[in-house]
């Protein structure tokens, strides 16, 4: 990630990379309480026609969370 996330502040960049209709328009994180979250975020239009964004955030947890700036690491395929 270009940007490095201050305490309280979070960054999106467009997802250059979607797969699917389903896929967020942006990703990126944020930082609060010294955890980095993953930030996904959707365009969205309402009923009335007014657009907004629709954001998640995924806690950091084991095995499902990488920081957008770090690849996720190959599986060696002699690991069981």
């Amino acid at each position: 990630m270009a940007k490095e996330c201050k305490e309280m502040e979070g960054v999106l960049f467009p997802n250059d990379n979607r797969t699917s209709e389903k896929a967020p328009h942006f990703k990126g994180e944020a930082r609060a309480k010294g955890q980095l979250y993953k930030l996904a975020a959707w365009k969205n239009k309402s009923q009335s026609g007014q657009h907004y964004m629709k954001v998640k955030l995924e806690e950091p947890g084991e095995g499902g969370f990488t920081p957008a700036n770090q690849k996720p690491k190959e599986k060696d395929p002699w690991d069981d």
